[in-house]
């Protein structure tokens, strides 16, 4: 079969990061494996409008359209998903990624156009979905026989049962040559890179915290999988062919195992790549010692993030963070007097609960740490995290506009708390931060080129000047 996948792309919205979609990546690559003829449509790279989109899907001709999505995206879908439904011939629309996994009656409810949606992992499933829509050419009967498909019956929106977790060590090289990674514009998550040919990877999948804020675990599950380092080694050789500089390992728990990090440097050691690696979607403090900080350094690890997320401890126990302030202000340090990693601070203002003093306490925490860069984000209430689930409960997120569902955007306040007023302590969070000459020189030897001072720019615009943003 012929299939086409497609990273939906919001008109209205300021992107920081364009990367490609590795989900996707690793799903073609399946597919590609199992006989089938697959292309990807970045439209975030490529900035299309759902209509743009759609006139690419109908030169392609595909026999099944699918779109991947977090929940900010839902507008964005909306609109592509009407556009494809329009076509002739009609392609099978199909959708997956957090959000359809997470608001499977909500997602096939407000997309009358999709034919079935993928919950979690899709690298099992969506094979065997395609094999039985051979058979049957009817969506809804490929889907009942599908693990972890959810489809419209009628009125009613039935669930299969979920597929068993991924063998991370059974899948494919991800499909780089259908997204090529070396075209992407010098812009990955993190905003700053040694060089300007950036790619993401994928080392392991699943966390076992279970943060009130975050619904990683509940998405890839609570044990944490860790693929075979030398096939990690080969992917980044691999990508090194097409032109890649840089690699930014995008786990939510890189350092969770202990052991699997320590065989991974060395075997980045062993192969002599010397390419500079990064952490800019974080780890976690609490997993982190001497032996490890020093490996990853010599291995190429240059700059990650740390969850710190607060200063008031009683607001990181009911985000169930799992870290107290003295463990937080120890490992910086340790990182700190260990290596010259850079470390990014990441917190979080306006969490339920919080208040003014809280979010001040957070501010002088994120002062008195020797950290190069921080980003003090506004809490969102992601569908499938805990609080979510807490607070939709409540009624506190009725009639909420999933899209406004953005770190940089402020969706919800806590009580005796404005918008307006987390909006200032947000602009005095980052000013007091980097307004310091310490951190605006280590910010200057950062910038490599024309386009990370560009991003810069637009980061701290969106900050300081949020309203051109769609609200």
């Amino acid at each position: 079969m012929k299939i086409c996948f497609i990273q939906p792309f919001d008109t209205h919205r300021q992107y920081y990061a364009v990367i490609p979609s590795m989900g996707l990546a690793s799903l073609a690559a399946v597919c590609e494996n199992a006989g089938h003829d697959v292309r990807i449509i970045d439209a975030l790279a490529q900035r299309l409008t759902p209509d743009q989109i759609a006139q690419h899907v109908q030169r392609e001709h595909p026999d099944v359209a699918g779109i991947t999505f977090f929940t900010p995206d839902h507008a964005a879908v909306q609109a592509t998903v009407q556009a494809l439904a329009q076509l002739d011939p009609r392609p099978v629309i199909v959708l997956g990624g957090p959000h359809p996994t997470f608001e499977p009656e909500q997602t096939l409810q407000s997309n009358p156009g999709a034919d079935v949606l993928f919950m979690a992992e899709a690298e099992n499933s969506f094979p065997v979905f395609l094999e039985e829509l051979e058979k049957t050419a009817y969506a809804g009967h490929a889907a009942m026989r599908t693990p972890g498909a959810a489809f419209r019956n009628k009125d009613q929106v039935l669930t299969a049962p979920p597929p068993p977790p991924v063998d991370v060590n059974a899948l494919p090289m991800p499909a780089w040559h259908l997204i090529k990674p070396e075209t992407y514009p010098t812009a990955p998550n993190g905003i700053f890179s040694r060089h300007p040919r950036v790619a993401p990877v994928i080392a392991t999948r699943g966390c076992r915290f279970n943060c009130a804020y975050c619904a990683v675990g509940r998405m890839l599950g609570h044990t944490v999988r860790t693929r075979d380092p030398e096939s990690i080694v080969a992917e980044i050789q691999a990508l090194r062919e097409r032109g890649i500089g840089e690699i930014h390992f995008m786990d939510d728990s890189f350092t969770s195992d202990r052991d699997f990090v320590m065989r991974l440097c060395g075997a980045l050691l062993n192969s002599n790549l010397r390419m500079p690696w990064a952490c800019p979607n974080g780890v976690r403090l609490d997993s982190l010692d001497a032996d490890v900080l020093r490996a990853m350094q010599r291995a190429g690890c240059y700059s990650f993030a740390v969850g710190i997320e607060s200063g008031s401890q009683h607001i990181l126990d009911s985000m169930n963070k799992g870290l107290d302030i003295e463990t937080i202000t120890e490992k910086v340090r340790l990182v700190r007097n260990t290596t010259n990693i850079k470390m990014t601070g990441f917190f979080i203002i306006g969490y339920p609960g919080e208040t003014a003093d809280d979010i001040e306490r957070t501010i002088r925490l994120a002062l008195a740490l020797p950290l190069h860069r921080a980003n003090f984000f506004n809490f969102t209430p992601f569908p499938g995290s805990r609080i979510y689930e807490k607070l939709k409960m409540r009624g506190a997120l009725d009639g909420i506009d999933y899209s406004s569902l953005y770190i940089h955007k402020i969706a919800y306040a806590p009580e005796g708390i404005t918008k307006k007023q987390l909006e200032t302590l947000q602009k005095k969070a980052h000013l007091r931060f980097y307004m310091r000459p310490r951190i605006m020189a280590g910010l200057l030897s950062e910038i490599k080129s024309p386009a990370q001072v560009r991003t810069v720019i637009a980061r701290a615009g969106s900050i300081l000047f949020p309203h051109g943003q769609r609200q």
